[in-house]
Parts: C-alpha cells; sequence; structure tokens
C-alpha cells in the first residue's frame, strides 16, 4: 500500500472514530473546542478534516 492511500484510509478511520463518539456523547467539548457542540460546527469542521 503506498504512503497516499495508507495515510488516507488511516485519516478516513480516525473521522469514523470521531463521528461515533460524539453520536454516543462520549466527546465533550470545552474551551477553544466548544463551538463544535453545533451541529453546523460540527459538520463544518468534519468537512475541514476530510478535505
Amino acid at each position: 500500500m503506498d504512503v497516499d492511500r495508507l495515510r488516507e484510509a488511516y485519516r478516513n478511520q480516525a473521522i469514523s472514530k470521531l463521528r461515533r463518539l460524539r453520536a454516543a456523547g462520549k466527546l465533550n467539548f470545552g474551551g477553544k473546542f466548544e463551538y463544535l457542540r453545533s451541529d453546523g460546527n460540527w459538520k463544518a469542521f468534519v468537512n475541514q478534516l476530510e478535505s
């Protein structure tokens, strides 16, 4: 597997895990990350990670 595909697979796996944790209510956003509690801000954040 080349490095680019490995990087993409790891990123996708990490994003998937973050989505599951947030859906289960297991992520606590405070301080400078408090804005991620909003669904719209969360979606924008994930979209940025995916690009």
